[in-house]
């Protein structure tokens, strides 16, 4: 189980680096695979607010809004 996880961890480290250096080179792709990461962080705040407190959920949810915003702003044709 152990194992499993730090291998989830590395491949998902992985595709953050790659996603952080595609926004550096002011790449197309790296669009889709950021907005998905923070929508699928959404319910994640959500769960960890009410199970932990808001404390711990709020900071997640409020950076999961924000980077969709980014996203959502960020235009194509920015040549």
């Amino acid at each position: 189980m152990a194992l499993t996880s730090a291998v989830l961890l590395t491949v998902f480290g992985g595709f953050l680096v790659l996603a952080a250096r595609g926004w550096w080179r002011a790449d197309e792709w790296q669009r889709t695979p950021t907005l998905v990461w923070h929508l699928l962080l959404l319910p994640v705040g959500w769960t960890v607010g009410q199970g932990m407190g808001w404390v711990w959920g709020a900071p997640i949810l409020l950076v999961a809004v924000v980077a969709v915003l980014l996203v959502l702003a960020t235009s194509r044709d920015d040549d």
